[in-house]
């Protein structure tokens, strides 16, 4: 974010020529995306975790049950 808006500012005062600024864009777009996939895949593991102590916790109480 920091990035793209000190790209602006210098694209405004003529220091970066178009090319520059389209590269500075897709570098921001492609930062965003490594980002999400990265939160996706912490948050996947985290919920495979949530799901085995949930399966243990299930089992526990099936066998106190029993």
């Amino acid at each position: 974010m920091i990035f793209n808006f000190a790209a602006i500012i210098l694209s405004g005062f003529g220091i970066l020529t178009p090319v520059t600024a389209a590269l500075v864009h897709n570098f921001g777009s492609v930062f965003v995306v490594v980002n999400a996939a990265m939160l996706l895949a912490e948050n996947d593991g985290g919920e495979q975790k949530r799901k085995e102590r949930g399966s243990a916790a299930t089992q526990a109480a099936a066998e106190q049950v029993l």
